[in-house]
Order: C-alpha cells, then sequence, then structure tokens
C-alpha cells in the first residue's frame, strides 16, 4: 500500500479525499449500532436493531458505490490525462524536443500541458541555436584550421620560391662566363654572400685522388689557402669525394678529421663539405664553414645540394670549354699553338707594345729539308721530327713567348719585349740546339736536322701584324737562299746571320 501511494498520486490524492470520509461515516455507524444496541436493551423486540442495520447496510453500499465512482472519475478525468503527460515529458527528457503534450480543456493540468510545451518551444529553440552555434564554432574552427594550414603552404611555397630564385640567380651568375678561372671563385663568392658562410673553398680532384684548393672565400689575409693540397684519403674533404656523400661535422673542435689550412689557429664552428659529380665522375668538392657550432640546418641540405649540383655543371661546361678551346687553338700534331690561336696572341702583344711602346721580336722558322726526309722514310718519320722540333722550341723559350705551327714544316715564334739583336739571339740558340738534337724515327732511326729562320721587329720591320708576318717571312726566304741552317734580320745583309 505504501509503494502505491509513493508511485501513485491518484492513490494519494484518492487517499486524502476518501479516507477521512470513510471515517467519519464508520465512527458515525459505530455510534449507530451503539444506539440501536441500547435502544433495543430498553425496548425488547421493538425492532430498532433490525432498523438500523438496514441503515447501516444501506450507507455502506451508498458509500462503496461513492467510492467506485471517485476512482472511475479520479481514471478518466485525471491519472489518464496525467500518465500522458508523463510520457511526454519523458520523451522529451530522452531527448525529443520536438514532443509536444496534448492540452484537453482549460483545468490546471492543460495549464500545465500549455506551460510544459512553451518549455519544450524554447528548448527547441534553443536545441536550434545551439545547433547552429556549434555549427558556427566548426565553420569557423575549420576556417582556422584552413587558414593555419594555407599558412603554413605559403610559408612552405616562400621558402621554396625564395630557393629557386636562388638556383635561377646563382645559373645565371655562373653560366655568364665559361672561364674556369672566373667560375671556381664565383661559386665560392656566392656560397659565402647569398648563404651566408664564413669560409667557402672549391678544391678540384687531380688524377692520383688528391684535392688541390683551386678558389676560395672569407679567409683572412694571408692565409695560404689556394694552392693547398690534400693528398688521397685526407680530412672530411676527401671523405666527401671519396664517398660521393655530403659530409657534415657539427663540431670542428671535436673532430680529428678536419684538417685547416696550413698555420690555422685553433678553429670553432661548423664544417660542411659537398662533393661535385659529373656524369659519375668526382670532379671536386665544395666546402663551407660557420663560426657557430651545428650551424647547418636540415632544411639547408637540399638547397645547397642544388647549388653544388649548378656549380658542378659551370665547371664541368667550363672546362669542357678549355678543352674545346684548347683543341681549336693547338696544333694536333705538335701540341703548340695552331695559326689561329699565334696571330690572336700576336695582335695582343702588338696592342700592348703599342700602349707601352715596346717592341716585338717575331720568328718564322722553318725545318730544313723536311721533304728529303719524307720522302726517304715517309711521312710518319716526318711528322715524329716534326713532333720533336715542336717539343726543343716550346722547352726552351720563355713563358711569355709563343710558338705556333702555321702549316707543314713552317713555325712562328714571337718574342715580347726583344729588339732585333735580342731576337736573333734566341733563335740562334735554337737553331744550335736543333742542331745538336738526334731526331728519332719510327724503327730506332736517328736524324740529324737543322732549321732556318728569319727575324722581323715591330714596329722597325712593320707597325700592323700582316706585315710583321711578311717580315719574317721574307727573312726566312733570304736564310734558305742563303744556304738555310742560318738566322737573318729583316732587309740586314747576310753578314749578320750566324751559319753552321
Amino acid at each position: 500500500m505504501q509503494s502505491l501511494l509513493r508511485r501513485s498520486l491518484t492513490a494519494r490524492i484518492i487517499a486524502v479525499s476518501a479516507i477521512p470520509s470513510a471515517t467519519v461515516m464508520v465512527v458515525g455507524l459505530a455510534l449507530l449500532i451503539r444506539r440501536a444496541d441500547v435502544l433495543e436493551a430498553s425496548r425488547p423486540g421493538s425492532g430498532f436493531q433490525l432498523l438500523y442495520q438496514g441503515a447501516i447496510f444501506g450507507t455502506l453500499i451508498v458509500l462503496g458505490c461513492a467510492a467506485a465512482g471517485v476512482l472511475v472519475t479520479m481514471r478518466l478525468l485525471f491519472q489518464a490525462r496525467l500518465e500522458r503527460l508523463r510520457k511526454v515529458m519523458r520523451r522529451a527528457a530522452d531527448g525529443e524536443v520536438l514532443v509536444r503534450a496534448k492540452i484537453d480543456g482549460e483545468d490546471e493540468l492543460a495549464e500545465l500541458s500549455k506551460d510544459f510545451n512553451t518549455m519544450l518551444a524554447r528548448l527547441t529553440d534553443l536545441k536550434a541555436s545551439a545547433l547552429e552555434h556549434e555549427s558556427a564554432v566548426a565553420e569557423l574552427t575549420g576556417r582556422a584550421n584552413l587558414q593555419a594550414e594555407l599558412g603554413t603552404t605559403n610559408r612552405r611555397l616562400e621558402a621554396r620560391v625564395r630557393e629557386l630564385s636562388l638556383l635561377i640567380d646563382v645559373a645565371r651568375s655562373l653560366n655568364r662566363t665559361l672561364e674556369l678561372h672566373q667560375v671556381l671563385p664565383l661559386v665560392c663568392r656566392l656560397l659565402g654572400d647569398t648563404l651566408g658562410f664564413q669560409e667557402c673553398t672549391v678544391l678540384l680532384a687531380e688524377p692520383d685522388g688528391a684535392l688541390v684548393v683551386k678558389a676560395s672565400f672569407g679567409y683572412p689575409p694571408g692565409a695560404t689557402v689556394e694552392g693547398m693540397r690534400l693528398a688521397p684519403g685526407t680530412g672530411v674533404t676527401s671523405r666527401a669525394l671519396l664517398s660521393g656523400e655530403l659530409q657534415l661535422v657539427r663540431d670542428i673542435s671535436l673532430d680529428a678529421s678536419y684538417v685547416g689550412y696550413p698555420g690555422e689557429p685553433a678553429r670553432v664552428g661548423s664544417f660542411l663539405a659537398l662533393p661535385m659529380t659529373y656524369r659519375s665522375e668526382h670532379i671536386g668538392v665544395l666546402t663551407c664553414r660557420r663560426t657557430r657550432v651545428d650551424a647547418f640546418a636540415d632544411a639547408e641540405f637540399r638547397l645547397l645540394g642544388s647549388v653544388a649540383q649548378q656549380a658542378t655543371l659551370a665547371i664541368a661546361n667550363a672546362r669542357l670549354y678549355e678543352v674545346t678551346r684548347a683543341q681549336s687553338l693547338t696544333d694536333p700534331l705538335t701540341n703548340v699553338m695552331n695559326r689561329r690561336a699565334v696571330l690572336e696572341r700576336l695582335d695582343l702583344e702588338l696592342a700592348r707594345a703599342e700602349r707601352h711602346g715596346e717592341r716585338i721580336a717575331l720568328v718564322y722558322l722553318d725545318l730544313d729539308h723536311l721533304k728529303k726526309l719524307n720522302g726517304a722514310h715517309g711521312h710518319l718519320a716526318g711528322d715524329a721530327a716534326l713532333t720533336q722540333f715542336a717539343s726543343v722550341i716550346a722547352k726552351n723559350i720563355r713563358k711569355n713567348d709563343a710558338v705556333a705551327r702555321i702549316g707543314g714544316d713552317e713555325f712562328i715564334l714571337v718574342l715580347p719585349q726583344l729588339d732585333g739583336a735580342s731576337g736573333l739571339e734566341t733563335a740562334d740558340k735554337l737553331r744550335r740546339l736543333v742542331e745538336a738534337t738526334r731526331f728519332e724515327l719510327p724503327g730506332g732511326v736517328k736524324v740529324s736536322l737543322t732549321l732556318s729562320a728569319g727575324v722581323a721587329v715591330y714596329p722597325t720591320d712593320a707597325r700592323d701584324r700582316d706585315g710583321l708576318v711578311r717580315a719574317a717571312d721574307d727573312a726566312l726566304n733570304e736564310a734558305k737562299k742563303a744556304g738555310r741552317n742560318r738566322v737573318l734580320l729583316h732587309a740586314r745583309a747576310p753578314t749578320h746571320a750566324a751559319s753552321a
């Protein structure tokens, strides 16, 4: 009974309203029964007891009918509506904010249902607002994330654009020249100025695997860096060349394999060596140093590798240009200058001599009786004689002199800053050396050869290139007519010639 009263509001209402009435009726009936017993005792057989019993019985019937009516009425008018409202509330509590309570009539339950529906409507609005807010927050979060991603992407793109711009500038700068002696210092300067390295060097590999410093940047005055030679397998730089892989020293003070220049004081900082490889050939190494320990970031390695590739290509192109240019300016048989090269050199020397008021001696040389040698021993013998003849001349002239084969057995010798007497003396010295040489021909045959030469002087004999060459050629012809194996000055008597 207590459980029913706790769970059911209807039961509590019936109990509150019916129990007092029932109690009053029961007390009243008890009083009537007692009164009937008293009257029956005073007047036996009067029938009061029977009458009272009937009244009591009827009252009980009426009381039972009233109670049943109350129960039915409470069930129909109150409990059913309250149960519907409870179910709606439970559904709302489970999250169905769009459910609504049924409104029956205009009593308190109807008002309660209206208020509940109003509350649900407001909850629905709040839910919609919350959803809109969540959507807005999600959208803003998405935009913020997208903005962050775009920012990161933009920074990466900007960094990549800077890298590409740098590579374009490096390539443009390196492609401005094909002269190796200009390319190498340019590579060092670009690395130092553009990428912020304190010191840079370019080392080229020699056939034996040694490395030689060909250009440098950032070293203190008086440092003996360029020309420094690293024996094969020496130091971090040689390790980069042999392995073909980047070598990084984060703290050079802790790495015994780091090799500095002669007389270098104790050093601090970090060091990087990048191999330069062209078509599977290790041609050299780029080195960079910063004065801070662990100063190279991993993100720099790709850029440095690209710069090293650009430098490698530039060096390879410069080398190829030098080889091609040398081949175009070198006589293939004797390995001395050809006609084109010596005439270009003569133009330069004439221009310089004109600026400084100097003289130039030009010697026209001819190997005597080469045709007879070819006839007696074959053209291979003649080629061997010409090669050895050119070697004798090239080994016995000054560094700033130039010798060239201009065709057949004819050679030109350019002697800057010499007058006629000095030119005549130089040419005659060469004549004596050739005469004393035993030329070895194919098959082991050795022969003696002589030369004839004519000497002309700028500006005494001519003031331009072609005139100077003609003057020397004329002097050579005079020497041949005079019996060969002699040297003559242009427009001079044979008494000034040296003969055998």
